[in-house]
């Protein structure tokens, strides 16, 4: 199914020179978030989810500049450029706000939604949230009210446009919208390089290095990992939970459980977690529930998912995708220790 990005409308890049990895920043009040908001709660089409609001006035730490995201679209997964965003700390999406969805993707954040701390003077001079006009007057507490509210609301607004469509069990995040604000990146696109040198920090050892393994695969045509030969796809229960410990099957034992597809139950066997292969790891997460980024859909999982240690994509193996998103692992791909 090919996809139109044509008609996409996709913000223009914008890169603030006072942010960088490492740089404290302050995140805005609730009344300065809601002057850069939609009516539909959104900044440039990226939500400010509710579970945000709880950081307002806080200070936090820039983590990494959001770049390239992989997106998930109906005809299969893209990279593309999400410009004027950031990662705090280690902040991850509870799922709450969302139905109890159990991905914990790290929260990205517009710089519009931040000011800098180094000092009073580039707070004043370079964060626009300092010179928002407070036309309402309203109390912090009204503010705050008045965020939550419209960040709640915008949850299914996107969804709910359509009337003849059953909209059951489908809600809005972060990531079920970027397919919506971001367009195709190839590759051979240098800009998105620079910018990992230059915003992000990496190493051009790190960039070609990356950039070399990922043409490697291609040519080896091993860009789809860990394949097997098995149509129905077996599963093992083990009701593992978090504190766990685990062994990782063997490279050829987890073959053995995959499809053509390099997938068990629809779920793909990625291959960074060939790395892991024999390795003890502690079972962190039991994920049961999840968004479908495709369809918007709250799905209970009929197999459920394990993470481990609470390992994610790293940046370098995705071509510096910023989503570093939890590795997901099937029971029957794992075995339990003797301790």
């Amino acid at each position: 199914m090919s996809v139109d990005h044509s008609t996409r409308k996709v913000p223009s890049r914008r890169r603030r020179s006072d942010l960088r990895v490492g740089s404290h920043v302050r995140v805005a009040d609730a009344a300065q978030i809601l002057q850069t908001l939609d009516e539909n709660g959104r900044c440039h089409g990226l939500p400010f989810m509710p579970q945000m609001a709880a950081f307002c006035g806080q200070k936090l730490v820039v983590t990494r500049w959001v770049n390239n995201v992989c997106v998930q679209e109906p005809g299969g997964m893209y990279f593309g450029d999400l410009s004027d965003a950031v990662l705090l700390g280690d902040h991850r999406c509870d799922g709450l706000a969302q139905g109890g969805c159990q991905m914990a993707c790290p929260m990205m954040w517009k710089t519009q939604w931040l000011s800098a701390t180094t000092n009073q003077a580039s707070d004043q001079h370079s964060s626009g949230i300092d010179k928002i006009d407070q036309s309402e007057n309203s109390s912090p507490s009204e503010a705050y009210t008045k965020l939550i509210d419209l960040a709640t609301r915008a949850i299914k607004a996107t969804h709910a446009k359509d009337e003849s469509a059953d909209f059951t069990n489908c809600v809005s995040c972060q990531a079920t919208e970027l397919f919506q604000i971001t367009a195709p990146r190839s590759k051979s696109n240098i800009a998105q390089y620079a910018d990992e040198r230059n915003l992000n920090r990496v190493s051009a050892t790190s960039i070609a290095t990356s950039f070399c393994g990922g043409m490697l695969a291609r040519i080896r045509g091993q860009q789809n990992g860990l394949v097997g030969t098995t149509k129905k796809t077996p599963r093992l229960d083990l009701n593992l939970q978090p504190g766990q410990v685990v062994r990782v099957r063997t490279q050829k034992e987890i073959a053995a459980t995959l499809d053509r597809e390099g997938k068990n139950r629809g779920l793909w066997f990625d291959p960074v977690m060939l790395r892991y292969c024999g390795r003890e790891l502690t079972v962190t997460k039991r994920i049961t529930r999840i968004i479908d980024e495709k369809s918007s859909r709250l799905l209970n999982l009929k197999t459920p998912s394990i993470v481990l240690d609470d390992l994610h994509c790293q940046p370098e193996d995705r071509r510096f995708c910023s989503r570093l998103l939890h590795l997901f692992w099937r029971e029957i791909w794992l075995e339990r220790t003797q301790s």
